[in-house]
């Protein structure tokens, strides 16, 4: 009898699996891959931030990070396999790239945990923010301001160049 309980409980997990794993590979299915290039007067960007945001709600949001040569692949909000793209739709783009800001030694040590809130709070009574600076012009980064618009087509690959200019 115990064994007979015990192959049952194996068959119902297997079964979940297998209906997770299809559901899974179903989102999958509705994704297209988006791949691209960023440049900047004509020049690769590296570190960009690339952002796809549905016009409608046949969309969904993806996002991808230039590597060296400018070359970003998306990722949808909702798959867990990067470069899996996302839906079939239209969507306005943004692009951001932002400098990065200094850390303080006070703030890496905290970071590093070489020293605990207490101490760091004591060394640092006051938090200065400083201004984001942009490192691409600003309407690229607002998505009512970019000029920037694609539509992601039902077929296995879409490529989608981005040229920003001043």
């Amino acid at each position: 009898m115990k064994h007979l309980a015990n192959l049952i409980r194996l068959s119902l997990i297997t079964s979940l699996l297998i209906v997770t794993s299809v559901g899974c590979q179903q989102k999958d299915r509705d994704m297209r891959k988006v791949v691209g290039k960023v440049t900047y007067n004509g020049n690769p960007v590296e570190e960009a931030l690339v952002q796809f945001v549905p016009l409608d709600n046949s969309g969904l949001g993806a996002s991808g990070q230039s590597d060296a040569q400018g070359n970003y692949a998306l990722t949808s909000l909702q798959s867990q396999v990067p470069g899996s793209g996302t839906k079939p739709a239209k969507y306005k783009i943004v692009v951001t790239k932002f400098e990065q800001p200094e850390i303080d030694p006070v703030t890496a040590a905290f970071n590093a945990g070489d020293i605990d809130y207490a101490e760091y709070k004591q060394k640092v009574p006051q938090l200065k923010t400083e201004a984001v600076k942009h490192l691409l012009p600003q309407k690229y980064s607002n998505v009512v301001k970019s000029p920037l618009e694609f539509t992601v087509e039902d077929k296995k690959e879409n490529e989608f160049n981005i040229e920003l200019t001043d």
